[in-house]
C-alpha cells in the first residue's frame, strides 16, 4: 500500500505543508501545477498512479468531495468516500461512489 496526497491547492504550498506537519507519510504529492490540472481531471492522478508503478485497475482513491469520487472514475481507479470530510455519504453516492465509508477503521478492509 502506497500512501500519495493529490490536492488541488497549489502544488509548492501542498509540498511545503506535507513537509511541515506530516513529513515521511506521503511517497508522492501533487497540487494543481503547469503539468497538474484540476480535479476532476484525472491527469495528476493517472501521473501518481504511474510514479507508484501502479495501474488504474489496482488503485483505491479514496477522497471525501464528489470531485475527488469524479477524479477517481475519470481516471479508472475504485472511487472509495469518506463520510467524515466535507460532504455527506448520500452525496458521494450520488457522486458515483463505488463505495462510502463512515468510519476510518473501515479503511483496513482495502489494504
Amino acid at each position: 500500500m502506497s500512501n500519495t496526497r493529490l490536492s488541488n491547492k497549489f502544488d509548492q504550498g501542498v509540498r511545503d505543508v506535507i513537509a511541515e506537519y506530516l513529513p515521511g507519510l506521503f511517497e508522492v504529492v501533487h497540487g494543481e501545477c503547469e503539468d497538474i490540472p484540476r480535479k476532476p481531471d484525472p491527469a495528476g492522478l493517472l501521473r501518481t498512479v504511474r510514479e507508484l508503478g501502479s495501474s488504474p485497475k489496482r488503485t483505491v482513491y479514496v477522497g471525501d468531495s464528489p470531485g475527488d469520487v469524479r477524479v477517481s472514475r475519470n481516471a479508472g481507479t475504485f472511487s472509495l468516500g469518506v463520510a467524515w470530510g466535507y460532504h455527506t455519504a448520500e452525496r458521494l453516492r450520488e457522486a458515483g461512489a463505488d463505495e462510502v465509508i463512515e468510519d476510518a477503521r473501515d479503511l483496513l478492509r482495502f489494504v
